[in-house]
């Protein structure tokens, strides 16, 4: 079965992306924050990351996540899905991000949907 982690640090948001990807038949890990997120992809194969940017009280953001994600694992597909301005999913793309998905954009769940169709 394919495994699925997401990190947000609101847990409605987090099942909410876990009730998207149920038509999928994964299995899904939830980390609470950035520091949980790279220690569960350090010690677990997935078949994609999920990850918000701002993760309070975290030390680390999402952003960071994916580039200590990358120094480790260069190939699981990782969409990065924040309100943050354009710089940051900018930034998420050059250091590591597969897809970025902004939350003011319109039809958000369609494309979520789409990557998930395209990395699972």
């Amino acid at each position: 079965m394919k495994r699925v982690l997401i990190a947000d640090d609101i847990d409605f948001i987090r099942k909410a992306y876990k009730e998207a990807l149920k038509p999928f038949k994964v299995h899904v890990d939830e980390a609470e924050n950035a520091v949980d997120l790279v220690k569960r992809a350090r010690i677990r194969d997935y078949s994609m990351i999920l990850t918000g940017h701002s993760m309070p009280p975290s030390r680390m953001t999402g952003l960071e996540g994916i580039i200590e994600i990358r120094k480790f694992n260069q190939t699981t597909p990782i969409i990065f899905i924040s309100g943050e301005c354009y710089e940051i999913h900018l930034a998420a793309l050059r250091h590591g991000a597969n897809e970025t998905i902004s939350k003011r954009e319109e039809n958000v769940g369609l494309k979520l949907y789409n990557h998930f169709r395209e990395y699972l």
